[in-house]
């Protein structure tokens, strides 16, 4: 049985287990006609932080954010119900600082204009993405070692993250040259980087690392992205050697300051290969703290704006990949009743919506794509891999959506 069957019997052996006890199941039938965000805020209330994923979510933080996020929706609509279920879900479920700061925003503007609750909604979206803090002591590890940590970027996502440890040889090197400017500058990271957020955040480390030596606050320590910029794959490394760092999944290279070596170009990929992401981090003595500035400041997503909606150009899948990866949600369903899903059986980009939904984990949105046809394992078919599949089906809420959509059909 080769990989793709594996995965896919895997897929259909995930799909047919359930998270859920036979209690929660009861409690699903009974709330048939209640909202989603109804359904999540009573799942979250009963589970108890036991029993983790094995990605380590506990199924009471997938559902309140789950519920927060159907509740953003409504409340967008000026629903005060669902407004008050929203500040409910973020108080109770989010355990970081700027939850209770975002609960209070949303009472305080629930009678607002609408090009206020708008801007509010697009700061709570955008906030859902936005980078946690989290403090890693700096390891103890030899010169010319890579350390992996598991950042906790959101509260359904981690991200590997690598520290490693430049030698003496290393450093003496660096004092020689610097790296190419051309490579380092926010306007051409913009304009390469297919994820704005992250190219917002490559852009807002931009003053503290473009003037220095080796891009790193600190010239012993080289700070990372343990996944390729454009795809995600996990890359592999070898930090002493004069290719540090590679990735698997499509072969480029790069060296130990995370630039280009080599591009290995193909429909899948873009014709470039990019410099490795450095995720925002500030170091406090011993400590490096991931998800702030060195102005211990946090990067500012309510600024970020979708790409240019000049699509009439694109095809229909590219077209809606665009509108999935900024939740636009409005748009995508109009696309997808003028482009229909059993439409583009033969565009190849078509996996890409899917991509995007699985990469934002918006509930709404994946809702939406399962009621217009879409299938989860869309991106086996086109020959990705299967890790993201696996992962979005150990997220308890999504798992529940999942199985509640095939229950109703």
């Amino acid at each position: 049985m080769n990989r793709l069957n594996i995965v896919a019997s895997l897929f259909t052996i995930l799909l047919s287990t359930s998270v859920l006890s036979a209690e929660a199941m009861n409690a699903i039938a009974q709330q048939a006609q209640s909202s989603q965000a109804d359904h999540y805020l009573s799942l979250a209330e009963r589970s108890t932080k036991s029993n983790k994923t094995p990605l380590g979510i506990q199924p009471k933080d997938a559902y309140y954010v789950a519920a927060a996020q159907f509740s953003l929706e409504d409340c967008i609509n000026d629903t005060t119900r669902q407004c008050l279920q929203l500040i409910h879900a973020l108080e109770k479920g989010l355990g970081v600082k700027q939850s209770e700061y975002l609960a209070r925003k949303w009472q305080d503007n629930l009678s607002a204009s609408e090009a206020v609750k708008q801007s509010l909604y697009q700061q709570t979206l955008t906030w859902f993405n936005s980078a946690r803090i989290q403090r890693v002591p700096l390891p103890k590890i030899k010169l010319g070692q890579c350390h992996s940590v598991e950042w906790q970027r959101t509260l359904v996502e981690t991200e590997s993250v690598f520290i490693c440890r430049r030698t003496a040889k290393q450093l003496a090197a660096l004092s020689l040259t610097t790296a190419p400017k051309s490579l380092l500058s926010p306007r051409e990271v913009a304009k390469q980087m297919g994820d704005s957020e992250r190219a917002n955040e490559f852009i807002a480390m931009a003053p503290f690392i473009e003037n220095k030596i080796g891009r790193s606050i600190k010239a012993e320590w080289f700070v990372l992205s343990g996944l390729e910029p454009r795809f995600g794959c996990l890359i592999t490394t070898d930090f002493e050697k004069n290719i540090a760092f590679k990735n698997p999944c499509h072969g480029d290279e790069w060296n130990s300051l995370g630039l280009p070596l080599t591009s290995n170009a193909s429909q899948w990929q873009p014709t470039e290969t990019q410099p490795l992401h450095i995720p925002h981090y500030s170091v406090d003595g011993e400590e490096i703290v991931l998800g702030t500035l060195p102005n211990n400041k946090t990067v500012n997503y309510q600024n970020l704006k979708p790409e240019p909606l000049s699509i009439q150009k694109k095809s229909p899948a590219v077209q809606m990949a665009i509108a999935a990866r900024w939740q636009q949600l409005p748009l995508l369903e109009s696309l997808l009743e003028e482009n229909s899903y059993n439409s583009m059986k033969a565009e190849p980009k078509r996996a890409e919506i899917l991509i995007q939904a699985i990469g934002t984990q918006y509930l709404p949105l994946i809702q939406l794509l399962l009621q217009k046809g879409f299938q989860l394992d869309e991106k086996l078919k086109h020959g990705g891999s299967a890790n993201e599949v696996v992962k979005i089906l150990n997220n308890p809420a999504i798992n529940d959506l999942i199985k509640r959509h095939h229950t109703d059909r």
